[in-house]
């Protein structure tokens, strides 16, 4: 990675700015920018993109030489990083991607070999498997069932207590208002207890 430290700094730096005047040179365009602009380029790919590998920098400086980036019209430091940071999107894209690709691959292995499994497997032992998978799912369905219930037992006990405490507001104003203060103070409630 380009990394800053103590020991590698100058080092990573005068790669990161011998690319840059190999691109330069490569275009015929080494005077667009003196060292002064290369070295600050350098230092802010440096200091901005820490994660960088010495290959990136050599990827994105060989796709600038191939104009993957688009055409030239005038270069600086800051068409560079405009187009670094075109590289680091894309490449994350494709890192996306090659990810995606995979685990669709490994997902389909675990599939084949389940696959391979249940055809090994006997009548008997599949009869089995289906049995204990249907215990399964019943008692995933009985939890949920529970949980659902203690949800509504404890929205039921809020609303109750709300209600209890605030009695009095109907003596104190119209039903219709009482009902929606009631009604407010029930909500946040029950949002605080989430």
């Amino acid at each position: 990675m380009v990394q800053r430290s103590k020991n590698n700094n100058a080092f990573v730096l005068s790669y990161i700015s011998a690319a840059i005047v190999s691109y330069l040179d490569f275009i015929g365009r080494r005077q667009t920018m003196d060292d002064r602009q290369v070295a600050e380029t350098a230092e802010l790919i440096l200091s901005e993109y820490a994660t960088l590998k010495f290959d990136d920098i050599a990827l994105f400086i060989r796709l600038c030489k191939l104009s993957h980036f688009g055409k030239l019209y005038d270069i600086n430091g800051a068409v560079l990083l405009q187009w670094l940071l075109t590289y680091i999107q894309e490449r994350s894209r494709a890192a996306n991607r090659l990810y995606e690709q995979r685990e669709k691959a490994r997902k389909e292995a675990e599939q084949h070999k389940w696959e391979e499994e249940w055809q090994a497997m006997s009548p008997t032992e599949r009869e089995q498997y289906n049995n204990q998978f249907s215990i399964i799912v019943e008692n995933i369905a009985k939890q949920k069932s529970i949980h659902k219930k203690k949800k509504d037992n404890n929205r039921q006990k809020i609303m109750l207590e709300v209600i209890a405490d605030n009695e009095d507001l109907y003596d104190h104003m119209p039903q219709e208002k009482a009902d929606e203060l009631i009604m407010a103070k029930i909500n946040a409630k029950l949002k605080e207890n989430k």
